[in-house]
């Protein structure tokens, strides 16, 4: 194939490997824990948030059978994990309504960690306890299964041996 010349760009040829994670950086799990350490968790606006996410997760623990609440409510939490950016651009312009500092940036590092984080961890516990439901719900499928299969048999056992007697 001598006469094609194709030209394939590389498509990761603008981005700087070795500056995602340099020394001079820092480790990303110490600023991500010194961060959490400069917020100022006394706010009731924060306090009112992560209580609202401590309730959601005592709602989906009381109403674990109620499988049609859980996922109205997983759904919402999704969606809320999925409007999370316009709401963060939204209280990023309102923050001095209810709030005494400047929490929300434009990476979204703040309303990922207070807002999306919890709420896809309610969301985790409302998939294991799909996951569960449906173990349960499918082994006791395969024992009523087993019990009607054992019926039967029984029953054409019976059969057999009640015309055996006739036929004595």
């Amino acid at each position: 194939m001598e006469g094609l010349d194709i030209n394939i760009e590389d498509p990761f040829k603008d981005i700087d490997f070795g500056s995602l994670y340099s020394p001079s950086r820092g480790d990303p799990v110490t600023d991500f824990s010194s961060y959490i350490k400069s917020i100022n968790w006394t706010e009731p606006w924060l306090m009112a948030l992560m209580s609202f996410h401590g309730v959601m997760l005592i709602i989906i623990l009381i109403l674990r059978k109620a499988i049609t609440a859980q996922a109205v409510l997983g759904c919402f939490m999704l969606a809320t994990v999925y409007v999370s950016e316009n709401i963060n651009e939204l209280a990023a312009n309102q923050w001095r309504l209810f709030a005494k500092e400047q929490y929300f940036d434009s990476k979204g590092l703040f309303i990922s960690t207070v807002l999306s984080a919890p709420m896809l961890f309610n969301c985790l516990i409302i998939v294991i306890n799909f996951l569960l439901y449906n173990f349960y719900l499918l082994r006791d499928v395969q024992v009523m299964k087993t019990r009607q299969i054992s019926k039967k048999s029984a029953g054409s056992k019976n059969k057999a041996s009640v015309e055996h007697k006739k036929s004595q």
